[in-house]
This record gives structure tokens, sequence and C-alpha cells, in this order.
């Protein structure tokens, strides 16, 4: 059990760690409250819920659209992380050259870390583009019974 502040406790019901799809879900009996993501929930009023308890989980995104347009999505963010990934492997480079340029004998032991850690993030920094994997964005997810069927509504603002 965990107390926010200003809110019930939250129980946890139940987690699958299978990997199988399934949504995380946390019992919570709250009109407020903050998601799986961090983002701040509201509950509709509107919605009948008459246990008052709430299922918050999270969702990939990706799960949820055609193969077809997780592949063209995965695609336009891959393009834009190698941009940004790109980016960040020319400043480091250029950081190391600078350092080895102002340093030509590095002999003492400070230097020589720093040297290190430059050439360690050089590094890296390269071989993170090898183990790129992509899993798309997350959205929130609120599960209840209203006395009849269950219902889900996704937060995809968050």
């Amino acid at each position: 059990m965990k107390r926010g502040i200003n809110y019930e406790a939250w129980v946890f019901r139940k987690c699958c760690c299978t990997r199988t799809g399934y949504l995380l879900s946390i019992g919570i009996r709250i009109d407020r409250a903050l998601c799986i993501s961090g983002a701040s929930l509201v509950v509709n009023s509107s919605w009948k819920n008459p246990s008052g308890e709430w299922h918050v989980g999270y969702k990939l995104v990706y799960e949820l659209f055609t193969d077809t347009l997780t592949s063209r999505l995965k695609k336009e963010r891959k393009k834009k992380w190698d941009e940004k990934h790109q980016e960040a492997i020319a400043e480091a480079v250029k950081c190391l050259d600078e350092f080895d340029k102002k340093h030509v004998k590095v002999e003492d032991a400070n230097l020589k870390r720093a040297r290190e850690d430059l050439q360690n993030k050089v590094d890296f920094l390269r071989k993170q583009a090898d183990g790129y994997d992509d899993k798309g964005p997350v959205i929130d997810a609120v599960v209840w019974h209203d006395g009849e069927l269950w219902r889900v509504a996704l937060d995809t603002q968050s």
C-alpha cells in the first residue's frame, strides 16, 4: 500500500509482467490521482461507478495501432532520434578533440580521468545507436465497472 499527498491509499492489486499486452492495474478509490506516467488524473464526474474503484494503468500505443501505422511511426521517430543522436556524438567528439588539443601531455591523474570520461561518453553514444529499440509512446488508462459493463478511458494527452 502506498499513500500520496491528499490521496486515499493506493492498493496494488495486480501486475502483469509477461509482456502479453495486459494493462498494469492498480485499484484506487479516489477522485484525483497521479497516473502511472506521472500525469495528473481527474476522474470525470459523469462516469457511473457504484463501487468507486478505479483501475489505473498504461498501454503501449503501438499495441493499439496497425502494423503499417506502427512501422511508419517507428521510421519517423527513428529518423528524428538519429538526427539528435548524431548531434550528441558530434558534440562529444568535439569536446574530446578540444581536450586533446589543449592537453597534449596527459600525465596528471585528474586530466587522465577527465579524458577517459570524455572518451567513455563518445564510446557510449556510439554504442547506443546499435541498441535503439522504440517501444513507442505510453498512454494512461483508467478501467472501471459501471455496474453493468467494464469501461476504459485512454488519456492520449499525457
